[in-house]
């Protein structure tokens, strides 16, 4: 580890749970976000934060809590700026191609994307969840919808806005 800071950080699942999430429980092991956290540093790609330790609780297999241990970055809110924005917007791509993904909240004004002391991005509070192309959907959503993207929306934003719509619909009030 180096002697530098660490954070432990714990998350109670307290959510209900629905049929969705049942059948993605086993896709968000955190075991599988270290490694493919590691994998993206081990090709030189040190956006993501690391993770030097994952554990999960689980009750009748229902994932409960999950404990990590992870690097500390002291830094500050990357911010927006059009030359900012491409960059963040690129990082959060390549992140992607690497299966890391926000679930949605890739905010780099909310703090999970910094900029630390050398200026480099780095991005924190990633999710279990593999970046499969419903994931990645939600994450450029996000930038689409606070005017981060140029061009025309890409077909997984349109979906992911969709499903929203949809799941909006058939919420219980």
């Amino acid at each position: 580890m180096g002697g530098g800071i660490v954070i432990f950080k714990t998350e109670k699942i307290l959510r209900p749970w629905n049929l969705d999430r049942v059948l993605r429980a086993r896709k968000m092991r955190a075991s599988a976000l270290l490694a493919r956290i590691e994998r993206a540093h081990a090709a030189g790609f040190d956006f993501p934060m690391r993770i030097f330790l994952a554990a999960e609780r689980y009750a009748a297999g229902m994932l409960r809590e999950r404990f990590l241990i992870c690097e500390f970055i002291d830094g500050k809110n990357a911010g927006r700026g059009a030359e900012r924005d491409r960059a963040v917007v690129a990082a959060v791509r390549r992140a992607h191609a690497f299966g890391l993904c926000w679930g949605g909240d890739p905010d780099p004004c909310g703090g999970n994307i910094l900029e630390d002391a050398c200026g480099n991005l780095r991005g924190v509070d990633i999710s279990p969840l593999r970046a499969t192309w419903r994931e990645r959907g939600k994450d450029l959503n996000f930038f689409a919808s606070a005017g981060m993207l140029s061009g025309p929306l890409p077909f997984s934003v349109r979906i992911a806005r969709l499903q929203a719509a949809f799941k909006k619909l058939f919420r219980s009030k």
